[in-house]
């Protein structure tokens, strides 16, 4: 440390600066961009799968309700009334199939256990809507009447997927709040810490300074007002080759060529007649 020079005393400090700006900065962004990942996976996978879920869950249940009333007012004898239902059932149809194609184009993870819950909707819905009800559109009402308890079946199946999906992704919310807040607290503890660290670091340097050029060319400028004054009984301390001191200290080899020395030298031969030796 005692050849440590103003230069490279001012060049660590303000590396030390750098790096302490560098990490609060990466662990800003660490942050900011793991959070943002989170409320993506929430809000585009999670959210938006569950809520296209329940939308095609729901037209599917209208598709067959409606579907059963036509068969039933058919049978009744109130056949504009059972095509009428029979035409809402098709229209439920088709608003279930639109829901469920957005749902199946949401991206998801391959092989994933999100992947896993979806195949299994996408497997029931099929089963339910395209191969139960979609044939039935264009059937007779006795042949609808014959399908209902099957359907019925096939929609309960549908229902257990569906639940299962959505308790899946409301669980997988929760986990992925639970890192988001535990990064939040992880991160807050260590930009306390370096904010910590880098007020010890500022007190460190100050002190380093002060000791090490401040204090240095105060003494300097007591020793040049002593020998201006004619006094040359003045000790100085020798504390290594760092700049500040290679100002006052006469041993050093460039002292011979500076002002303050030749000071020094042209009081001396004033007073003594010889100069002093180095």
């Amino acid at each position: 440390m005692k050849q440590l020079s103003i230069k490279w005393s001012l060049t660590a400090a303000l590396a030390l600066l750098v790096v302490m700006i560098g990490l609060i900065s990466g662990l800003g962004f660490y942050a900011s961009y793991t959070s943002d990942q989170a409320l993506k996976e929430i809000n585009n996978t999670n959210v938006r799968l569950a809520n296209l879920a329940n939308r095609t869950q729901v037209n599917a249940l209208r598709a067959q309700t409606f579907l059963d009333r036509s068969a039933s007012l058919s049978m009744q004898g109130n056949p504009d009334k059972g095509r009428e239902s029979l035409a809402m059932a098709g229209e439920a149809v088709v608003a279930a199939q639109e829901r469920f194609e957005e749902f199946s184009a949401i991206p998801v993870v391959p092989e994933s256990t999100l992947a896993n819950y979806r195949a299994e909707v996408v497997a029931a819905y099929h089963a339910f809507v395209t191969e139960g009800m979609v044939p039935l559109l264009d059937a007779a009402p006795f042949q609808i009447q014959r399908r209902q308890e099957a359907l019925g079946e096939l929609g309960a199946n549908l229902d257990i997927s569906m639940s299962e999906l959505v308790a899946y992704t409301e669980a997988r919310g929760q986990q992925v709040m639970q890192r988001v807040e535990r990064l939040a607290t992880i991160g807050g503890a260590i930009a306390i810490g370096l904010l910590l660290f880098s007020l010890i670091a500022a007190v460190v340097i100050r002190v380093a300074m002060m000791r090490g050029v401040v204090t240095p060319i105060q003494h300097a400028l007591g020793h040049f007002s002593k020998i201006a004054d004619g006094d040359l009984t003045g000790q100085i301390e020798d504390r290594g080759l760092r700049n500040p001191h290679e100002l006052c200290y006469p041993s050093h080899k460039a002292c011979s060529l500076t002002s303050p020395w030749r000071l020094v030298r042209t009081v001396f031969q004033e007073g003594h007649g010889t100069a002093p030796t180095q």
